[in-house]
């Protein structure tokens, strides 16, 4: 088969050639609400762009440092009672007065690794970097204006050093940026004390990959939350008492660390999906930003909900959250570009915890299987 050509920016082209080459016409994904050369920094080979449906749920209600008020959250998903799900939780929250939510920690890190001769040397280098940290702040600094490095962590394993840089990244999400900062410095220090070489990544800050180390250090934005449902708000909203929510979330527990989970919730992920893909986030960050905690107990005869979100990886600037319509998914939340970052963090995660109690809700009293029962009828009988 021929290899697909790169012509231009014009993807009518590239429609017409996989048609020819391929046997196959893009005529739905030929409409985008954006210009191609709007998105010449977002992707390769542009044939058109792909339409997810978007719903809306809401309002929940946020008391944060941030976050301040009822918001309408966006989802973009082809998964039948996502949104739905998400809108009972998030109500239940609401008519409790609202999820308070605190931004814990706020940085990104990238880990290169740096080979020297011997264990000797590699112990030289790791405390030269430690010595010249405030050096190394500004060669950082002259690649970017936003982020600046936070911090440093160097560990020595034979004759490597792997270097966990620290960055704090603004209201964007700074993968891009950090990269480039961390091979300036990488370059910067081989050529002031020597090496064989260096890898700029080597898999130990585990960036969109499972790991324990995103279990206990903020990677992106880390977000606490807590409130408390009263009784009668789980019973009329959720449809189940606080002690039958408290046996089903027990029991989830136990599940979890049987499985080996890492973090422990629901399903994190299903929203997170959903509300990156609407809002022009990186995808691929869900890996990270669902390794987290939920959890529940009771004040009284009222249910304490409480979470722990460590790797939000999300920004509000650069990246996809300038593409029109992940630009107005951003604006409905007022998220929308600089001083939003952490506003949009907070907002995520208190929805997040929506999600966990609907869905746990909807197990104990066992009505999951029933809604998506429901779902898949009207899928076989549209008209129905």
């Amino acid at each position: 088969m021929a290899a697909l050509q790169i012509l231009g920016t014009n993807p009518s082209m590239r429609r017409a050639w996989l048609e020819r080459n391929a046997g196959h016409s893009f005529e739905a994904a030929a409409e985008a609400a954006f210009a191609p050369e709007d998105v010449r920094t977002n992707i390769e080979n542009l044939v058109g762009a792909v339409h997810v449906p978007l719903g809306v749920a809401g309002p929940i209600r946020v008391n944060g440092e941030h976050a301040r008020g009822s918001y309408y959250v966006p989802f973009a998903t082809t998964e039948g009672t996502l949104v739905a799900t998400y809108q009972a939780g998030m109500r239940a929250i609401t008519e409790a007065g609202g999820a308070n939510a605190y931004v814990l920690g706020d940085s990104l890190d990238i880990t290169p690794c740096f080979v020297l001769t011997s264990a000797g040397e590699a112990i030289a280098f790791s405390q030269w970097l430690n010595d010249h940290l405030d050096e190394l702040r500004e060669v950082a600094a002259e690649t970017t204006a936003h982020g600046r490095l936070a911090g440093l962590h160097a560990q020595v394993f034979g004759r490597r050093v792997f270097a966990r840089f620290v960055f704090t990244t603004g209201d964007a999400m700074g993968m891009n940026m950090v990269n480039i900062a961390v091979d300036r410095i990488c370059r910067f220090a081989i050529r002031a004390v020597g090496g064989e070489r260096y890898y700029l990544r080597c898999n130990y800050s585990s960036d969109k990959k499972p790991a324990a180390i995103n279990l206990f250090r903020p990677y992106g934005k880390e977000v606490a939350i807590d409130f408390t449902l009263p009784a009668g708000v789980v019973e009329t909203y959720l449809g189940v008492s606080p002690r039958e929510m408290l046996e089903f979330i027990a029991t989830g527990r136990l599940g979890a660390m049987q499985a080996g989970a890492l973090g422990m919730n629901a399903h994190f992920a299903n929203g997170l999906a959903a509300i990156f893909i609407a809002c022009g986030q990186d995808v691929a960050q869900v890996v990270n930003a669902s390794i987290g905690f939920s959890d529940a107990e009771l004040l009284g005869e009222d249910l304490y909900v409480f979470a722990r979100l460590p790797n939000l990886v999300v920004g509000t600037v650069g990246g996809g959250t300038s593409l029109p319509t992940q630009s107005e998914c951003l604006a409905l939340l007022d998220c929308r570009g600089e001083g939003t970052a952490r506003k949009f963090a907070e907002i995520v995660a208190a929805t997040l915890v929506g999600g966990e109690l609907a869905i746990a809700a909807a197990l104990a009293n066992g009505r999951f299987i029933e809604a998506h029962r429901q779902n898949r009828q009207r899928n076989q009988h549209p008209t129905a």
